[in-house]
């Protein structure tokens, strides 16, 4: 069958339906493969088209899924399929597409794909998450074990950002030994953890098990440009939140983590922005148990009743110029949107505005279904 062509910058929802419906046609061959080619360089590629590619993958093992890119490729979009791949490794133990370049130029070596450099937590979007009745219990009811102690081994260090490099280069080890993929969500929703409290500026004052007992180390501890008792002060008030977090099942830690990466958070923190930080970290830990709530409903769904018995999650953070291009496909729903973006820009005033998209798909037996939220 001809390869689906890309013929823009970005994958819209024009290209994921082409996909869904050519899968269809394909699913019952023998040897089924799906090719995707773009016509130009790609800025990005929607992660929910990947989402996808599981979903495909996880019904038919035997289909080859393709995406062949220009041969002038920028290689950072290449390096962030690579990353889509770990994705799929971590949730289904396998790669499910491969890329390769037009003109036969050559074929991107995608082998190994589970590497330090590929294991990557984007403030844009959540890892894919793969639902069944077995990982459903390690995404949504299982706590990540430890993450309230220091980690024995590594050094304390009162600089957020060094203490952080430690601690993430600790997670990102202990993705890369997993074999046994089932747990390896909760190994990267580590890495999430140590994220958000990096992202929060209070790794350092988390991981200080000794402040109490050292008068002179307690002045030295920094909440950005706070200092000393301001930023206990500070990190007291917003304390119980990543108590609380450390409990909580990945879904928890992948939402929160996304949040904070998508700099709602002031980018300093002093005697001025210290409010908004506080208002800022409590108002979205409450939107996170929210919206958690509601997935959690939607993921039951996806596989207690679909003949699969699996679903996908994604979400995404969208900036206004990407929406721009992605709303040609539905002009219907980008008018709608449209009247809603004019509306609340009244309200966010000089800010920045972005859209939080959450996907939940599954494989129901008229075919393949998605739920938006």
């Amino acid at each position: 069958m001809n390869d689906i062509l890309i013929k823009s910058r970005f994958i819209s929802q024009l290209t994921i339906d082409q996909c869904i419906a050519r899968f269809q046609q394909i699913k019952s061959l023998p040897k089924p493969v799906l090719t995707v080619r773009a016509e130009l360089d790609l800025e990005d590629v929607d992660i929910l088209l990947i989402a996808y590619f599981l979903l495909f993958k996880s019904e038919c093992a035997r289909i080859e899924i393709h995406i062949i890119l220009q041969k002038s490729q920028p290689y950072v979009l290449v390096d962030k399929l690579k990353r889509y791949m770990v994705y799929t490794v971590l949730n289904i133990g396998t790669e499910v597409f491969d890329i390769r370049y037009s003109e036969g130029v050559k074929v991107e070596n995608t082998r190994n794909a589970l590497s330090i450099h590929n294991v990557y937590l984007s403030g844009k979007y959540l890892p894919i998450l793969f639902v069944s009745e077995e990982s459903y219990r390690s995404l949504f009811e299982e706590s990540i074990p430890a993450l309230t102690r220091p980690v024995s081994g590594i050094p304390y260090e009162i600089n957020n950002d060094l203490l952080f490099s430690a601690y993430e280069s600790y997670a990102k080890f202990r993705i890369i030994r997993i074999r046994e993929h089932t747990n390896s969500m909760q190994e990267f929703a580590r890495y999430a953890f140590y994220k958000i409290l990096a992202d929060a500026k209070v790794i350092s004052i988390y991981y200080d098990e000794d402040y109490r007992q050292s008068g002179i180390r307690r002045q030295a501890q920094t909440l950005s440009n706070l200092r000393g008792d301001d930023a206990y002060e500070l990190f007291n008030s917003v304390k119980y939140i990543f108590e609380e977090l450390a409990e909580k099942p990945p879904i928890f830690q992948f939402i929160y983590s996304s949040f904070l990466a998508s700099g709602i958070l002031p980018g300093t923190v002093n005697s001025k922005t210290k409010k908004i930080y506080q208002d800022a970290a409590i108002n979205l830990w409450e939107l996170t148990k929210k919206i958690v709530k509601g997935i959690i409903e939607l993921a039951k769904n996806a596989y207690q009743h679909t003949e699969s018995g699996v679903g996908i999650i994604t979400a995404r953070v969208y900036k206004s110029e990407i929406w721009e291009e992605l709303k040609k496909d539905h002009e219907e729903a980008g008018d709608l949107l449209d009247d809603y973006v004019k509306n609340i820009k009244k309200q966010l005033r000089d800010k920045e505005l972005a859209f939080f998209d959450l996907n939940i798909i599954d494989a129901g037996s008229i075919g393949v279904t998605q739920k938006l939220i």
